[in-house]
């Protein structure tokens, strides 16, 4: 492996390398204060996160993401303070890289999990590359010291089995980096997907379960490691970083701040629902399970005139916090039944028909014009502006206030 093969593990850090380079020390005073913020943060939320893990198993992929980025970030500082330690340090971004993508996905799991998510054995998996990554960073750690500032200092590789291994196995790890976060990345976003759908088959209300904020993590992570992958290429192809060390840090410290502040305060979707004795349904088996279901027209008709009857005469759509489970309750039927009957006999999913209620009885007040549409939007069980806007343009194709100027035509 020559002097000009070095593989860069950080984009727009011109000492994050692993295998030869050049090393030289940043010296922007702007870049260090941004990376030494972002490490400062990375603390705090970090051991906010140890600490709260044991009673929000999610906090613990939200910890492990963080460190990750702390780990990334802190050859940053290292190169500029202590530059005689860069060649123990960086090693470490290669872990740090690797564990960004399963922790950020399992912690999406653990807020989107139905029952209480706790790491197992099916969690594991996940960690065999991060856990490479460790290894290797070790094995470069365990070589002599002039061995190892020989190869990441100075682009050479001494001639010896141990050296060619290590340099061989960061190579082909810093090259697993590119599917595994492309893989990770999009299983989250598959994740999400289904969990929304799931959300609306249970409750009425989901402004506080959507999670959108991390659909907008994961895209500009997504755009990030597109930025990333291209800095490699250029990098090494080219020798021409198109980002500084002064944009990596810029990027860190913004993507830091917002996973910390937005994950510690962010609670499981299905937190605090309640659970029934029978297996919950999963999207994905919903018709095959309620084709076996042996409901008869007869019975289903019946406990569609119930569920009907506690919308008409009990005006349940009221009620905020309606989920599924209480409306079951209410009608005295499993909630898998009274999911089943909503989806094929009345034709519309628990979310979309009781907000269809929600906005019928919306109409007349914002027809009449005496109460100005929020106020009309909380009245009917809605719990945000946007979120009666949406449903109302839905069910009669205009919004709120363009019927009132109609008169109560639609479009």
């Amino acid at each position: 492996m020559g002097a000009d093969t070095g593989l860069s593990v950080f984009a727009g850090a011109d000492t994050l390398r692993v295998g030869p380079c050049q090393g030289r020390a940043i010296t922007d005073a702007i870049t260090l204060t941004l990376a030494s913020a972002t490490l400062g943060l990375v603390a705090l939320a970090v051991s906010l996160a140890a600490m709260r893990a044991r009673l929000a198993p999610a906090a613990l992929p939200l910890g492990i993401f963080l460190l990750g980025v702390g780990v990334i970030t802190l050859q940053i500082v290292v190169a500029s303070v202590l530059p005689g330690a860069v060649s123990l340090v960086v090693p470490l971004a290669l872990p740090g890289l690797l564990v960004l993508g399963p922790s950020l996905y399992l912690y999406v799991v653990a807020l989107t999990a139905e029952r209480d998510w706790r790491p197992d054995r099916s969690t594991l998996p996940h960690l065999i590359l991060p856990a490479l990554g460790l290894a290797c960073a070790g094995l470069f750690a365990a070589l002599p010291g002039d061995w190892r500032d020989a190869m990441i200092l100075r682009g050479e590789t001494p001639d010896h089995i141990i050296v060619g291994a290590a340099a061989i196995l960061a190579f082909g790890l810093v090259l697993a980096w590119v599917p595994q976060s492309a893989f990770y990345l999009t299983r989250t976003l598959v994740r999400l997907g289904r969990y929304r759908r799931r959300l609306k088959d249970l409750f009425a209300s989901n402004e506080a379960r959507e999670l959108h904020w991390i659909g907008w993590l994961v895209g500009v992570l997504a755009t990030v490691w597109a930025l990333a992958v291209g800095v490699v290429l250029a990098d090494n192809l080219w020798g021409w970083t198109p980002l500084g060390p002064r944009a990596g840090a810029t990027i860190g410290l913004a993507l830091t701040w917002f996973m910390a502040v937005w994950g510690l305060r962010q609670k499981p979707g299905f937190e605090g629902r309640e659970l029934p004795a029978e297996r919950l349904l999963a999207p994905d088996d919903r018709p095959a399970k309620y084709t076996r279901s042996g409901v008869s027209d007869e019975q289903a008709a019946r406990l569609a005139r119930k569920i009907e009857a506690a919308m008409r005469e009990d005006q349940l759509y009221l009620d905020p916090e309606l989920s599924l489970h209480r409306l079951a309750a209410h009608v005295g039927a499993p909630a898998h039944r009274v999911s089943q009957i909503l989806n094929e006999t009345l034709g519309e999913c628990f979310f979309d028909y009781v907000n269809r209620r929600r906005v019928e009885a919306a109409q007349p007040l914002v027809e009449a014009g005496e109460a100005s549409i929020l106020t009309i939007a909380y009245e009917v069980g809605f719990n945000a502006r946007s979120s009666f806007y949406k449903a109302f343009k839905r069910v009669t194709g205009v919004t709120p206030t363009r019927y009132r100027e109609q008169g109560g035509r639609g479009g």
